[in-house]
């Protein structure tokens, strides 16, 4: 559905209506205007990211009248048996390339990434920020002990 229809954090809805019910309220989101149809109870956030602060609207409007494309970005599966992760990747691989009708995997036009891959990629990136900061200390220890020496 491309409903202009919008659900937002219990922040949010303060910000924008005060104490006054937000619902069958209109919000602007571009040059759009969306209706409130829900308002979440306040959940809090975290370190990134404010729960409270959020809106959700259909994926296909989003998409289509916000973002201006007709694809979809990404999306996230949760599982409740974690040690099923690959064997649905690879699932979900499976299923993609028969929607893209793609036979050979090597021209897939989409990624799948488990949560041990990303992990795999992060620890990867932080070895190698690791490694080069230990490699400035270094230079700096060796250029100070040869200052040193030389008084």
């Amino acid at each position: 559905s491309e409903a202009r229809v919008a659900v937002i954090g219990a922040t949010l809805k303060e910000k924008l209506f005060g104490s006054d019910n937000a619902l069958e309220q209109y919000i602007k989101i571009g040059q759009r205007n969306f209706r409130v149809v829900g308002v979440l109870e306040r959940q809090g956030g975290s370190m990134f990211f404010d729960m409270d602060s959020i809106v959700f609207m259909p994926v296909r409007t989003l998409q289509k009248q916000i973002l201006g494309i007709d694809y979809i970005q990404f999306f996230t599966v949760y599982l409740k048996d974690a040690a099923q992760a690959y064997a649905t990747a690879a699932d979900i691989e499976d299923i993609l390339r028969e929607e893209h009708k793609i036979t050979d995997p090597k021209k897939d036009d989409f990624s799948v990434t488990t949560m041990d891959e990303a992990m795999d990629m992060l620890n990867t990136i932080t070895g190698g920020i690791t490694l080069l900061l230990s490699a400035i200390a270094a230079i700096s220890l060796l250029v100070g002990g040869v200052g040193i020496m030389n008084i």
